[in-house]
């Protein structure tokens, strides 16, 4: 149940004896605005459930995990607080061990903001094109209880930098902690290959990397090009008495991705893109389902498209799950669209390396780009003007570039892009694509031949083009 938040109200809804029997029902996953009390809210909003869960045995440990609260939240369990969580698109787990220990009975409170944006030029939360008219906050993922051993994997990340007929090569990187110093064994399986890395752990937080070769890879293609294997990879990590403390699942595929100068190659093979952006395919991402998902990128296919673009924001994980599936590539931008307030750029970078984390393991996924549009758009102009662009501002020069930074250490292996729409300039010409509006925001469609033959780097890729931009 939900309800509008208010400074008294703030106060007291956590707190077990408060009379919520008149709050509305409100669907968990979902938007608040999918409920018709509050279509037209902007929050913040409320939420308050009760539910039943024993203490985990000892050495064992509990956690509550929020797949997608969108955009802030602020968590409460019997009265007291775990504390807060910032960005939509990837997960939030708070270590419940201690609280589930005083009593059975629960109470779960949350309270998510999802703020209107008001100023496009200085935004403060990271939302991208998923927020305009309509109001997307709410929790829009699913939330659950899960229980591990004394090592839990916090993090998981797994990446294919490198694939040929002969051998695959998988980086893995996990984060986990443990309230003691003890050795634990990962234990990765995929295709047939076991492969054990030993790791002595210190107390508290561990980052942990490791490569997993595999021989003889059947080779993931865009639907134009080949096949589509995908294979299910099984993280374990055990304790000193061989007890599996924690374990995570991955779908991969094996493939390899290299771009030059805006010339894309799949394993080896050039390929033309042929693509087009999205927006989110529902304004309610909650409601994206894989068979909504597969039947809208079958559209994509069947008119030719190789490649869709993701514009400005994290998809629902149905949508990537479909792209592998049916061979569709995805430009994956991060959700920064416009400019934004300097308080940001820290946030971004996190959200960046969660970005990777999120979807590193899809081979569908074949770029990085750090920000849609980070200048005003002159709607009187066919092209933004060159020597604009290449004057440094902080949105380009140090949040972009910062972006860019993390993407790219956090995987090596994949193109980045700091920004989309924004000129080619120097250090790095392909850094970068063009939007290019002849015969809609000005000038004829005509004109678009001589502007390239000017400026040839502008066309070398463009991925907003008149009426369809």
């Amino acid at each position: 149940m939900a309800h509008p938040a208010d400074d008294a109200l703030r106060r007291t809804f956590p707190d077990d004896d408060l009379d919520d029997r008149s709050w509305p029902e409100v669907a968990v996953p979902g938007h608040w605005r999918d409920h018709p009390d509050y279509a037209e809210h902007d929050g913040p909003m409320l939420y308050r459930t009760r539910f039943e869960a024993p203490a985990p045995p000892e050495g064992r440990r509990s956690w509550l995990e929020f797949d997608g609260l969108f955009y802030f939240g602020d968590v409460w369990l019997d009265g007291s607080y775990l504390g807060p969580t910032e960005g939509y698109f990837s997960t939030h787990a708070l270590d419940v061990t201690a609280a589930l220990g005083h009593r059975t009975g629960h109470l779960l409170a949350v309270e998510v903001a999802c703020p209107p944006v008001t100023d496009r030029a200085n935004q403060r939360t990271l939302t991208g094109t998923t927020q305009g008219a309509w109001n997307p906050g709410g929790i829009w993922r699913p939330v659950r209880l899960r229980e591990t051993g004394p090592v839990p994997l916090r993090q998981v990340q797994v990446v294919c930098t490198d694939a040929t007929p002969a051998v695959a090569t998988l980086a893995l990187r996990a984060v986990v902690d443990t309230v003691r110093p003890r050795p634990v064994v990962f234990h990765t399986t995929v295709l047939g290959v076991d492969h054990r890395h030993r790791q002595p752990l210190a107390a508290g937080e561990n980052r942990i990397e490791w490569m997993v070769r595999v021989p003889h890879p059947p080779l993931w293609w865009p639907h134009d090009l080949g096949g589509q294997p995908l294979f299910d990879l099984t993280l374990t990590v055990t304790t000193e008495d061989s007890e599996v403390s924690d374990r995570a699942l991955r779908r991969v595929g094996f493939r390899s991705v290299r771009m030059h100068e805006h010339t894309w190659r799949i394993n080896g093979e050039r390929l033309f893109l042929k693509g087009a952006i999205v927006p989110p395919l529902r304004r309610d991402m909650a409601s994206i389902t894989s068979g909504s998902a597969t039947s809208d990128l079958a559209l994509a296919r069947d008119i030719g498209l190789n490649l869709i673009r993701v514009a400005g924001h994290v998809s629902a994980p149905p949508f990537y799950d479909a792209a592998d599936e049916t061979g569709m590539l995805v430009w994956q931008d991060m959700p920064l669209r416009g400019g934004y307030h300097r308080g940001v750029r820290s946030q971004a970078m996190t959200q960046a390396r969660r970005l990777v984390e999120l979807l590193g393991h899809h081979p569908s996924v074949v770029v990085w780009c750090g920000h849609d549009a980070p200048d005003p758009v002159d709607r009187t102009r066919p092209a933004p003007r060159l020597l604009k662009q290449q004057k440094p501002n902080w949105t380009r020069t140090v949040l972009d570039r910062s972006v860019r930074r993390t993407l790219d250490r956090a995987d090596p292996s994949r193109p980045v892009i700091s920004h989309s729409g924004v000129l080619p300039n120097l250090p790095r010409l392909d850094d970068s694509d063009s939007h290019l509006w002849f015969g809609w925001h000005g000038g004829h469609a005509a004109d678009l031949e001589s502007y390239i033959a000017r400026l040839p780097r502008a066309g070398r890729f463009v991925s907003a083009f008149g009426a369809q931009s």
